[in-house]
């Protein structure tokens, strides 16, 4: 399942599931000498792909992009133990596939961030990505940075921005059809 929000600057989904790890992402095809691509992370990419794609026409054109991505998973054992998972192996895979479903080369992402958050009792694993618009390459103005932080946490709490019709899992639209373009 995914929704998908925009508005000028932003597009932002939000993913039921968990992200393969980095150490997942391959295997040792010895006879080859190569590494290829496990069937995990396969499936992952093809379903990011197909969800967005459809709406890569909806991508705020700027010259550079921001990629925020949050991931929720669970964090603590139940006697408060913590896991130890490096949430930093969620970064190619999930940069990747948003990038290539949305035909961004993601060399123009000049900035990259990731947050672990904790998956209260009863939720199911997800991810939210913001992808924002920049102008220039150099950006340290704050009020636009607490403007894309509140995107997401508006994004994350069912969205206030602009929904778009979700996709079901056999790729159909639900809801209101949009006009071809």
């Amino acid at each position: 399942m995914i929704r998908v929000y925009h508005d000028d600057e932003h597009l932002a989904g939000y993913f039921i599931g968990q992200i393969p790890s980095a150490n997942r992402l391959t295997t040792d095809i010895w006879d080859m000498r190569r590494r290829a691509p496990t069937a995990e992370t396969k499936v992952f990419k093809q379903s990011v792909r197909n969800y967005l794609s459809l709406y890569a026409h909806l991508l705020p054109q700027f010259r550079f992009y921001e990629l925020d991505i949050s991931v929720w998973i669970p964090v603590y054992f139940k006697g408060g133990a913590v896991i130890t998972r490096d949430v930093s192996n969620f970064i190619k895979i999930s940069e990747d596939s948003v990038c290539q479903a949305l035909m961004l080369d993601d060399k123009l992402n000049l900035d990259v961030s990731i947050h672990k958050r904790n998956l209260k009792k009863d939720e199911q694993a997800h991810w939210v990505f913001v992808l924002k618009g920049r102008k220039a390459e150099s950006y340290h103005d704050e009020c636009n940075r607490s403007k894309a932080l509140s995107f997401k946490e508006q994004v994350h709490n069912q969205g206030v921005g602009q929904a778009v019709p979700e996709i079901s899992s056999r790729g159909g639209k639900k809801g209101k059809s949009r006009k071809s373009r």
